[in-house]
């Protein structure tokens, strides 16, 4: 009989049998285990392991909300379909490590959301405090210096035009009137929806600050 498990609150209970339907449809063996991620913010992953290995399974894509917009809505395509392209464009052009490759299923027919499956990378998160407190501080600065290089490393990429994926067609766009002019939208409409919490001095302070960056 299929075990059934709710691996975080976010994905629900998920059965044994969906794991295998996902190893043999992306030909990664056959599923022998499961298990709850310890880290992260949104509940979307889950660590599988296979006859082929270690993977990572990245389910119940996020909703999306445009600047203009004021409640998110639901799209199945959106964060797993951009992840992805900057996953492969890192890979392609850059020496970053990153998890490849990643298969990416856009039907629901095995859980009802899309996903994303890809290798494990190797290693520990060093947000848990335990291994904090177990480092050393030269360790903890070789940390801070191999992210830093590696933030370094992951620059190296670019593109002809600054812009991002379009909530609407799933594809990346330009951003119309240019990086600058995009930040300033995104920072009136955060400003918006701070209400009360934010002070007149504090709104003002905010607004010269994009003047100063729009050039006004």
């Amino acid at each position: 009989m299929s075990e059934t498990k709710v691996y975080s609150e976010r994905l629900g209970a998920i059965s044994d049998a969906q794991f295998e339907a996902v190893a043999e449809r992306f030909g990664l063996g056959r599923f022998v285990s499961a298990a709850p991620t310890t880290a992260g913010l949104f509940g979307q992953n889950v660590f599988l392991t296979t006859t082929e290995g270690e993977f990572v399974l990245r389910g119940a894509p996020h909703w999306v909300k445009d600047v203009d917009e004021t409640e998110y809505r639901p799209n199945d395509q959106h964060q797993f379909t951009s992840e992805r392209w900057f996953a492969e464009e890192l890979h392609e052009h850059t020496k970053t490590p990153v998890p490849w490759p990643i298969h990416h299923d856009k039907t629901s027919d095995i859980f009802g959301w899309p996903f994303l499956v890809m290798p494990r990378m190797p290693g520990l998160c060093t947000d848990e405090r335990a291994i904090l407190k177990e480092l050393s501080p030269d360790d903890r600065r070789g940390v801070a210096v191999a992210l830093g290089e590696n933030l370094a490393e992951m620059q190296r990429l670019t593109w002809p035009f600054a812009g991002n994926f379009s909530t609407k067609t799933i594809e990346l766009e330009a951003f119309p009137r240019g990086a600058v002019a995009w930040t300033a939208r995104e920072a009136r409409a955060i400003v918006r929806s701070c209400g009360e919490r934010l002070t007149g001095d504090e709104i003002g302070w905010i607004e010269s600050v994009i003047d100063g960056a729009m050039g006004e």
